[in-house]
C-alpha cells in the first residue's frame, strides 16, 4: 500500500488532478486547469488553475454520484470571504460533468470509472490511517480479547424498507477483541463506532467480524479485529 496518489484526467481544453499527499491526511485536492488562449496549460505552480480541499464526507458525496445513487451533488467551499461552488453531476449523454467556479471538466468511459476505484480506495486508506487518536482512556468499556479461534455466522438485516438483506459469514481468527460501542454514522464500507465519550473511530465494516444493527443507536457489541484497536489505542 503505498502513501501518496497523483492521478491525472487530460481533455482538449481541460485536466483534472486527484492528489493525496499521505493517506493519513483525512482530505484530498481536487485541481482543475485548463488551456490558455494561446495553446499552453495553465500551471498549478504558477499558482494558475483552481485546487479545492475535499473530506472525508465530501469523498463520499462525490463517490454518491459516481456510483448513481444520485445524478448530482452541489456545494459551496468557503474559506473567510473567499467561496468556491463545486458540482458533479451526469448528463444525458452518459459524461459526467465537474465544475468548481469557471473551470468545467466532463469525463467519459472509462475515466469515470477509474475515478470511482480510486476515490474508495483512497477513502478505505484514510479510514484506516487518518483517524487514528491518541491517548487512552482509562474509561472505555471493558473489552474482552478472544484468543482462540472464533467461527462467527452473520446475519444483517436492513429494517425500515422492503429491502431485506441477509449476508452471511463465516470467520475463524485468533485476534479478535469483543468490546462495546454506539454506532454514530455509517456509510457503505465503514461504521463511526463510539467506545467512549472521547474515543470515537471509523472502522472498515471489513475488520468486524460479528453482527450489528446500524439502526441502533444504544451499546451493541463487536468483535472487531484487535490489531485495528491497539493501532487506534483503543485496547492496549
Amino acid at each position: 500500500m503505498v502513501d501518496a496518489h497523483n492521478q491525472s484526467f487530460f481533455g482538449t481544453n481541460a485536466a483534472l488532478f486527484i492528489q493525496s499527499s499521505s493517506k493519513t491526511d483525512p482530505f484530498i485536492f481536487l485541481k482543475l486547469i485548463k488551456k490558455k488562449p494561446d495553446g499552453s496549460w495553465e500551471k498549478l505552480t504558477n499558482r494558475e488553475g483552481i485546487a479545492i480541499k475535499c473530506g472525508l464526507e465530501e469523498i463520499i458525496m462525490i463517490l454518491d454520484v459516481l456510483r448513481r445513487s444520485r445524478t448530482k451533488w452541489t456545494t459551496v467551499h468557503g474559506f473567510k470571504e473567499d467561496k468556491k461552488s463545486i458540482s458533479f453531476n451526469w448528463d444525458e449523454k452518459n459524461r459526467l460533468w465537474i465544475h468548481v467556479e469557471s473551470y468545467s471538466k466532463q469525463l467519459v468511459y472509462p475515466q469515470p470509472e477509474l475515478l470511482t476505484m480510486l476515490l474508495e480506495h483512497i477513502l478505505q486508506e484514510k479510514i484506516e490511517f487518518s483517524t487514528i487518536s491518541s491517548g487512552y482512556n482509562e474509561s472505555i468499556q471493558e473489552s474482552v480479547l478472544i484468543n482462540t479461534p472464533v467461527s462467527i455466522e452473520r446475519a444483517t438485516h436492513l429494517l425500515g424498507d422492503d429491502t431485506l438483506q441477509i449476508v452471511e459469514e463465516k470467520y475463524t481468527g485468533d485476534d479478535i477483541t469483543l468490546i462495546q460501542g454506539r454506532i454514530k454514522k455509517e456509510t457503505n464500507a465503514a461504521l463511526y463506532i463510539e467506545f467512549s465519550p472521547e474515543k470515537e473511530l471509523w472502522i472498515a465494516k471489513s475488520k468486524i467480524r460479528s453482527p450489528f444493527n446500524p439502526q441502533n443507536e444504544d451499546l451493541q457489541e463487536f468483535h472487531i479485529e484487535s490489531w485495528i484497536l491497539r493501532k487506534n489505542k483503543i485496547i492496549s
